[in-house]
């Protein structure tokens, strides 16, 4: 490779594209060389729909006072709850992308400038490298496909999350107070990393970025791990809007957020065509989501309750919200193709997971 895309790595990490979980399945060999070729994969939607990358979202330099009221509901003493907040409603602008049909969440003409979009108290947090990013979708003639991702990467991405006008904070589910411990250890790994920014109280979060909305987190062992467990946040509570809120899911169109899929069609129909004596590895990202930063306007659809009274801002994609796959998706996609731009291939993925194949020399030109 000519460059790194993520940061050096620390101590017993290798310094990839992305941080992985895994040592390589396969070993080195004399005689064998990556493939420059790749194989098919299967789109979600067309590749003219263009990922939303700009709009204009929240407004922060403004935020009006909100009014607390009683949350309607009852809540669980066991778990961490708050009260309400309203303020005058504001919609968000719909628009199009040119040439195309496809209602985009915000508008790409109406991007605030770097020095506007970022509060000097808040950073995005990605291990990736911008600069990197952009010097080798350069080099490979890319940057009409993915030319939106090193300034995404280094002020967030689109995520499609919706205006939040008026502050709503449900319940936590059971699971964190069950899993105590372990959600304890979640959050104060989230700050260590930066991914969270707080502890804050609700008035706190408001005075900082308006109105918001978290979203219901839940804690679920991993299967057939044990001792391991998955964070979830619900963005699709409530289900209803009898209360007058919509959840954060509600908003957000998966279509709006294309990226290629490595189908089980695919993958099989690769090794079936590869000659004798191939090998393969399989990688995946760790903390795929997490390492994806997202655009400040949108950090008030992302709060967390963390406890009875305190919040923290996630600046990341999490699991759970239903544009994550689309976009994470999008930039393994930059990566996928500069791999096989760089003449490692073929390669197929499926959503953090890749698969990288290799043959023997003397089998190149037959199998290209």
């Amino acid at each position: 490779m000519h460059a790194t895309l993520s940061q050096p790595a620390t101590a017993g990490e290798p310094n990839l594209v992305v941080a992985t979980r895994h040592p390589p399945r396969v070993q080195t060999h004399v005689g064998l060389v990556p493939a420059p070729s790749a194989s098919a994969a299967t789109l979600t939607m067309s590749l003219t729909v263009m990922p939303n990358s700009f709009g204009t979202g929240t407004p922060l330099s403004s935020h009006r006072k909100v009014t607390k009221v009683p949350n309607s509901g009852q809540q669980d003493p066991a778990t961490p709850c708050a009260s309400t907040g309203t303020c005058p409603g504001h919609a968000a602008p719909t628009h199009t992308f040119p040439g195309t049909a496809v209602p985009a969440v915000e508008a790409m003409t109406t991007e605030p400038s770097p020095a506007d979009s970022l509060s000097p108290r808040f950073k995005t947090s990605t291990p990736y490298r911008p600069d990197k990013w952009r010097s080798l979708l350069q080099i490979h003639d890319l940057c009409d496909k993915y030319g939106h991702i090193p300034f995404s990467l280094q002020y967030g991405f689109n995520a499609g999350v919706k205006y939040i006008p008026t502050t709503f904070t449900p319940c936590n589910d059971k699971s964190i107070t069950t899993y105590h411990e372990v959600f304890q250890q979640i959050i104060t790994r989230e700050f260590s990393v930066a991914r969270y920014e707080g502890p804050f109280s609700q008035q706190q979060v408001e005075d900082y970025i308006g109105p918001f909305q978290s979203s219901p987190l839940s804690i679920i062992p991993k299967p057939h791990k044990p001792g391991k467990f998955r964070i979830i946040q619900n963005f699709s509570s409530p289900y209803t809007s009898d209360q007058g809120f919509r959840s954060i899911n509600a908003d957000i169109t998966s279509s709006h957020f294309p990226c290629t899929w490595g189908t089980f069609d695919t993958i099989s129909n690769t090794i079936h065509h590869l000659p004798p004596g191939s090998q393969a590895a399989v990688r995946d990202i760790a903390e795929a989501y997490r390492t994806i930063p997202i655009k400040q306007s949108q950090w008030p659809g992302t709060v967390v309750h963390i406890s009875d009274s305190k919040f923290a801002i996630d600046k990341c994609l999490a699991f759970g919200c239903t544009s994550s796959a689309g976009v994470f998706g999008n930039l393994a996609d930059a990566a996928v193709d500069i791999f096989r731009a760089e003449g490692i291939g073929p390669i197929s993925k499926w959503v953090d997971d890749f698969v990288f194949f290799r043959m023997p020399t003397s089998q190149v030109n037959q199998f290209n």
